[in-house]
């Protein structure tokens, strides 16, 4: 009698040994799942190819606060240096950083700026301050 039998390919386990070649699940009898790893590494890379840019808009929203990860409701961003007032296509995969000028623990938008990287990267390795070309009116406050 099988331990497991892989629900896409048929693979089956019989002992212990065999059980090595199943996606680790704790819930699951014998600890392992009824899928095993070749398969399960195919529909996971299946499953990123189909859904590759709903997963980069919903990253390209993320905003890391105090340690943690933020999802704003909406892209708050305009893809403007406020800087050096370097422009950023829409479609670009890396594009400006919010950068905080002051902590609101109700509201993680209010008191950010958007800089480009290499901006960013000059605020923070150099320690010099950042003279935005427009007013710090453009921070966002939701």
């Amino acid at each position: 009698m099988a331990l497991r039998i892989c629900r896409v390919c048929g693979r089956k386990a019989h002992t212990e040994e065999d059980l090595e070649n199943f996606k680790k699940c704790s819930s699951s009898p014998y600890g392992r799942d009824t899928i095993c790893t070749p398969c399960n590494n195919k529909h996971t890379r299946e499953h990123h190819r189909a859904h590759r840019k709903e997963q980069r808009e919903y990253r390209r929203k993320a905003l890391n606060f105090k340690g943690k990860t933020v999802y704003p409701p909406k892209n708050t961003r305009t893809n403007i240096c406020v800087s050096c007032s370097k422009r950023y296509p829409e479609e670009l995969k890396r594009q400006t950083h919010l950068h905080h000028v002051f902590y609101d623990e109700d509201n993680p938008l209010a008191g950010t700026i958007e800089l480009c990287h290499s901006c960013h990267a000059k605020l923070h390795g150099l320690g010099t301050k950042i003279r935005p070309r427009k007013k710090l009116a453009n921070t966002h406050t939701p």
